[in-house]
């Protein structure tokens, strides 16, 4: 049966005949197998040791050897305290486990199939450490009943641990070509041994182990920062880290600093001992985790100077140096106080590396720092990657200088000198006069430099107390009026200030009710800072609409409303000036008028230039300058009997002006409207020039009378008239009477008109052409020859003049005959005169003589031009009768001398 066939399969062979449906059986033929003997082993051990700061890791190859025979079982021995892992192994019945024989573990290696030539078996064996031992060897690895042991061991080191041999007795260095069939990781410590049988000795190498030095870069930069009491740093180290974490460094600082502290968040500072080279405290920066790579710490530190003592504040001369040299508070306060010497923290690199630094040095911007002495430094400017090493500035310093550090322990000394803050000022002034409130608010725009101020000076005029005074503005303090033997209001600040500032002085007074038609003084406008110089400044004045405003200025020039600050346009002033030194004085008189409904035009200025021949021809020209707001015409009102006229507009003739209500004396002449819409009416200024010519009576020959009408405007206030007459030589004029006054000393009207045109608003025709309008009246015939040859009398009208006519003017005069007799008249009554009273009274002839002069220079003053030739007269006839007197004396003293010598 097949079951039986199943059974017997082993012994017997079985095959299906073919077409017979039988089967073969054909029993086996047992053959005698002999025995394999057990061949000798050789083995080829290799150990790849590999070492780091966590512990050791040996790589074990074994190639056996069998020779004359075969074998399925090996045996290895290795020592204790070692982990075992299985690597690479074939033709195992199982996985080879350790078993512990005393103080080794034994591996058999039991193959399914012995095998006859040659067989590898690789294994790893580990250990940790707890602390990196300075000396070790790696394991001993023994094939039992080997007949020859070749073995190699290969030397590796991992991450921050260093092994290097320190003996291999017995052993052969030799390349790693030996081993590169079955090593593939290179190294340049390769050992071969060679060991026949069991050996007393083992042979193994000896390794010393120790952590890798990192191979560092060192950078850092110092700002060092001084002022008058203490010494602060800020360091910024960086390090280029290579084979090695950096796990630390040191820092030394000089002795007096506070405890420094570490700004970056990347390690902590601690305490180590202090220097024993006296250099300071040596302090250990920890990095955290240890840095590889790159490290960046930044750290600060300060040293703050004593005060110096109570007791040596009180002492002097000879006291004070007996106790500096026993108080060392008093000594470092005063070296701290004459020079600064810069105690630097010393950075610190393992193995004695040279660390490349920079220093920055920084003072408070009110010093000068000057270096005095400096060693292992190099002054020079820091750019690019060196720069970007210094730290930032602190708050309120400025960098004086920069340097290179040659050696750690460098030694500067400087020396601090307060800086002198330079102060620019820009002033714009608003004078303002409104409800019966007189306001002036000064705002102050200051550019300081070089140093910060702690307070201001400045002068106000007199009349003003701290009530009536107000200051806005930034870390104001305190203000203070002048004190006695004081001139100037004293403003202090809570802290220092630097750059831009902006500041307001504003002072108001109440006005009590002016009087109508009567001129009222105004408080003096002053106000200038001691310490600042001035960048170009303004002043504005506003004020209500019933009330004219006259001014007396001092270093102050009228300007044009739009050169003002955009501010101070929008309060719409009337008047404005230009500073041109800051001791500048304003005084306003103010007058009020009557309340009246709004004037459409005013006349800021009309003058008139008169010229008089001696056939009696009056010839004038006169030019105004008009506000006008909406009025059409306006009403000249011209003297009686002128026989001809031309006028002009801007520049523009008008050939046939319309007549008035007096058609014989009054013409109207036509405006112009603004050319704007938007342009305000009140600013425009409409220039007028008229010439007309009167017939007068002839000039008298021996004396006479004249009486001058001026033109006029009718309903149109006037502000100013001025008139220049000129009348022939030939004649002497007395006083001038009725309402005009005449003053040599007063302002050219050509002058004061084009300051007026300055000082305007927007007008149609240019400033430039309104000058040469002026200029062009003198160039033409008879008036030319009259201003040339005549006698000019400068003549204004004091006060602003109401709508209404002007007044006439006498011009009494004399002529040249009759002028002359009078003189000689004079000369004779006063010579004569006075040689009687220096006959008849007591006195001294040369005391007459001389108080009569005085006196009568005295009085000359106070009379017009006219009369004083009369009194030249009198003092020459004076004159002539001292002569006479003084040769008189002279004559008898000669006559004295010559009876004495008799």
């Amino acid at each position: 049966s097949l079951l039986s066939l199943w059974k017997i399969k082993k012994k017997v062979l079985s095959s299906l005949v073919p077409g017979t449906g039988q089967i073969r059986l054909v029993w086996k033929k047992k053959k005698k197998v002999l025995p394999i003997p057990k061949g000798q082993l050789e083995a080829l051990n290799i150990v790849q040791s590999t070492y780091s700061l966590e512990g050791e890791s040996h790589k074990v190859t074994l190639v056996f050897d069998v020779f004359g025979g075969r074998r399925g079982e090996f045996e290895v021995t290795y020592p204790e305290s070692y982990e075992f892992t299985f690597l690479k192994g074939e033709n195992l019945q199982q996985i080879p486990t350790p078993l512990k024989k005393g103080k080794k573990y034994t591996i058999k290696i039991r193959l399914k199939k012995p095998i006859q030539r040659s067989y590898t078996f690789q294994f790893q064996l580990e250990r940790s450490f707890l602390k990196l031992p300075e000396r070790t060897s790696p394991p001993l690895i023994e094939v039992v009943n080997a007949r020859q042991t070749r073995g190699y061991f290969v030397l590796y080191s991992q991450g921050e641990a260093e092994a290097i041999p320190l003996a291999y007795d017995g052993l052969v260095r030799t390349s790693f070509d030996a081993i590169s069939k079955w090593v593939s990781q290179s190294s340049p410590y390769v050992f071969f041994y060679t060991q026949k049988g069991t050996q007393k000795k083992p042979l193994r190498p000896l390794y010393q182990l120790k952590r890798k030095q990192p191979e560092i870069e060192p950078h850092y930069g110092l700002m060092a920062y001084v002022d008058e009491n203490q010494i602060g740093f800020k360091a910024r180290i960086h390090l280029k880290i290579r084979k090695a974490k950096l796990l630390s460094f040191w820092v030394i600082l000089p002795l007096g600093y506070e405890e420094p502290y570490i700004t970056s968040r990347n390690g902590n500072m601690e305490r180590v001992k202090e220097d024993p080279k006296g250099r300071g405290i040596i302090y250990e920066v920890v990095l955290n985790q240890g840095q590889r790579e790159r490290a960046l710490v930044e750290m600060e530190g300060k040293r703050k100077y004593p005060v110096q003592c109570a007791i040596g504040a009180k002492l002097k001369g000879k006291k004070w140096e007996t106790h500096l040299a026993t108080c060392p508070y008093c000594k470092e306060w005063k070296e701290f106080k004459d020079t600064k010497v810069l105690s630097m923290p010393y950075i610190l690199i393992p193995k004695g590396i040279q660390p490349r630094g920079v220093l920055s040095l920084a003072t408070r911007n009110k010093y000068n720092l000057f270096i005095q002495s400096k060693d292992g430094l190099i002054q020079e400017n820091l750019r690019g990657d060196e720069l970007a090493l210094v730290p930032s500035l602190p708050t309120g310093y400025q960098t004086y200088s920069q340097f290179r550090i040659l050696k750690p322990h460098y030694k500067l000394k400087c020396k601090l000198v307060p800086k002198k803050p330079k102060v620019f000022i820009t002033q714009n002034s608003l004078v303002s006069l409104k409800e019966g409130l007189f306001r002036v608010s000064h705002y102050l725009k200051l550019q300081v430099f070089d140093a910060p101020i702690t307070e201001l000076h400045f002068h106000l005029p007199k009349g003003y107390t701290k009530d009536d005074v107000r200051f806005d503005g930034k870390w104001i303090r305190a203000f203070q009026p002048p004190k006695k033997k004081e001139k100037f209001w004293t403003l202090s600040f809570q802290k220092e200030i630097l750059g831009s500032y902006s500041l307001l002085i504003a002072y108001e007074k109440q006005i009590p009710n002016l009087p109508v038609g009567k001129l009222s003084p105004l408080p003096k406008v002053s106000m200038y800072v001691v310490e600042g110089k001035y960048y170009p400044s303004y002043i504005a004045v506003s004020k209500e609409d019933q009330v004219n405003l006259y001014f007396a200025e001092q270093n102050l020039q009228l300007t044009d409303v739009r050169n003002l600050p955009h501010f101070m346009q929008k309060e719409k002033p009337f008047q404005s000036y230009r500073l041109l030194d800051r001791k500048f004085r304003l005084e306003i008189q103010a007058l009020k008028r009557e309340y009246a409904p709004v004037l459409n035009a005013i006349v800021e200025h009309f003058h008139l230039d008169s010229a008089m021949g001696q056939d009696g021809t009056l010839q004038s020209q006169f030019f105004l300058v008009l506000k006008n707001n909406g009025r059409q015409y306006l009403p000249i009102q011209l003297p009686k009997g002128y026989t001809s006229l031309l006028l002009q507009v801007n520049g523009k003739p008008v050939l046939r002006p319309p007549k008035g209500k007096d058609e014989a004396r009054e013409v109207l002449v036509p405006l112009l409207s603004s050319r704007r819409r938007k342009e305000s009416t009140s600013l425009q200024t409409i220039y007028i020039r008229g010439r007309y010519t009167l017939e007068y009576p002839k000039f008298s020959y021996l004396f006479g009378s004249l009486k001058l009408v001026p033109p006029g405007v009718r309903d149109v206030p006037i502000t100013l008239y001025t008139w220049n007459l000129y009348l022939p030589k030939s004649y002497t004029y007395l006083d001038f009477g009725d309402d005009f006054i005449y003053q040599k000393s007063y302002e050219n009207p050509l002058l004061r008109l084009r300051r007026t045109l300055e000082g305007t608003g927007r007008y149609f025709v240019s400033k430039r052409g309104v000058i040469n309008e002026l200029k062009s009246h003198f160039r033409s015939g008879f008036f030319k020859d009259i201003v040339l040859h005549g006698q000019l009398k400068e003549l204004y009208l004091p006060g602003p003049k109401a709508s209404g006519p002007i007044p006439s003017l006498k011009v009494p005069y004399l002529g040249k005959k009759t002028a002359a007799f009078l003189y000689l008249l004079i000369f004779l009554t006063v010579l004569m005169g006075v040689y009687f009273l220096g006959n008849i009274l007591p006195i001294s002839k040369f005391y007459l003589v001389f108080s009569l002069a005085g006196f009568l220079l005295f009085i000359s003053l106070f009379f017009s031009h006219g009369w004083q030739s009369f009194f030249l007269a009198a003092f020459i006839a004076l004159a002539v009768i001292s002569l006479y007197w003084i040769a008189m004396f002279a004559r008898e003293v000669h006559a004295m001398s010559q009876k004495k010598g008799e």
